[in-house]
C-alpha cells in the first residue's frame, strides 16, 4: 500500500507543471526577466592592533613539529625495511618453521635420498611455496611412504 501511494506521489509530481513554465505572460518561450542586483554589502573593517605583528609559528614550535615529522618518517621507513628484510628473508623461523611451510631442512628422509632442492618458479613472492604446489609435494611424499611400506 505504501508502494502505491509512494509512486502516485512521484507520479503527481513529474506530470504536474514545473515553476519555470509558468511565467506572469502566459508564454513559456518568452524571454526570462533580468533579475535584480543585490544591494552592494560593504564589508567590515578588520581591526588589528597595531602593537602585535602576526609572525607566524615562533622557532621553538617550527624546530619541534620539523623533530616529529622526521621521526615519524624515519619510524616509517624502519618498518617498512624490517617488513621487507623479513619477507626476502623468510622470516626469523627456525628449522621448525621451514618444515611446516613445507620448505626442505636438508635431511635425508630415510630413503637414502638427499630431499630434492627447491625450484625457484615454484616459490610465490614471499617465499612461501605455493598451496597447490605443498599439495603436489605432499601427495608425492604420501606415495613414496606408500610404495616403501608396502614393499615389507
Amino acid at each position: 500500500m505504501s508502494r502505491f501511494l509512494a509512486s502516485l506521489l512521484v507520479a503527481g509530481l513529474l506530470l504536474a507543471p514545473g515553476a519555470s513554465a509558468q511565467q506572469p505572460g502566459g508564454d513559456p518561450f518568452a524571454p526570462l526577466a533580468p533579475p535584480v542586483p543585490p544591494p552592494p554589502v560593504e564589508p567590515a573593517p578588520l581591526e588589528q592592533p597595531a602593537t602585535e605583528k602576526d609572525e607566524g609559528l615562533s622557532s621553538t614550535v617550527l624546530w619541534v613539529t620539523l623533530g616529529v615529522g622526521t621521526l615519524v618518517l624515519l619510524a616509517i621507513g624502519w618498518l617498512i625495511r624490517r617488513d621487507l628484510r623479513r619477507t626476502v628473508r623468510g622470516g626469523r623461523r627456525g628449522r621448525r618453521g621451514a618444515q611446516r611451510s613445507g620448505a626442505p631442512t636438508g635431511r635425508a628422509t630415510g630413503s637414502g635420498h638427499a630431499p630434492e632442492p627447491a625450484r625457484a618458479a615454484s616459490r610465490s613472492t614471499s617465499g612461501r611455496p605455493r598451496p597447490k604446489d605443498a599439495h603436489r609435494a605432499k601427495v608425492k611424499a604420501a606415495r613414496k611412504q606408500h610404495r616403501r611400506t608396502r614393499s615389507r
